[in-house]
């Protein structure tokens, strides 16, 4: 397992974290897997996970990924590659869990016939811990 470093010329976006998955898509002409848009741009159809993010220095514009599967690192070999980042569902999902509701319907009015209900849905959040 390889430990990589990426230098970017440019600012970190403000969103990228330790925990997050870093990504790597080659841009490089010889690209089979990629597709041109009507705007004439490339866009390529297969990434590669590089490894989960272990450091940032966002004043050097250094991000560290430890544990990669990669043997060498796809910046080195492509420095117009372009990287990008997910986050880890586990830790960034606001859904409940653990937790349960009781509800009891009914209609109003003097409807005495069976009716069908289409759809019942809510959207629960935390509003602080």
């Amino acid at each position: 397992m390889a430990i990589f470093t990426c230098t970017f010329a440019q600012d970190l976006n403000v969103n990228v974290a330790v925990g997050d998955t870093l990504y790597v898509s080659q841009q490089s002409s010889g690209n089979s897997n990629t597709f041109s848009t009507s705007a004439g741009f490339s866009v390529a159809t297969s990434f590669t996970e590089i490894g989960v993010i272990t450091a940032i220095n966002r004043t050097t514009r250094v991000i560290t990924v430890g544990e990669s599967a990669l043997s060498s690192n796809p910046v080195d070999a492509d420095p117009g590659a372009f990287l990008f980042f997910s986050k880890n569902n586990a830790g960034s999902m606001s859904s409940l869990l653990g937790y349960y509701a009781e509800v009891k319907m009914r209609l109003q009015g003097a409807i005495s016939e069976d009716c069908e209900l289409y759809q019942v849905s809510t959207d629960i959040f935390e509003s602080s811990k």
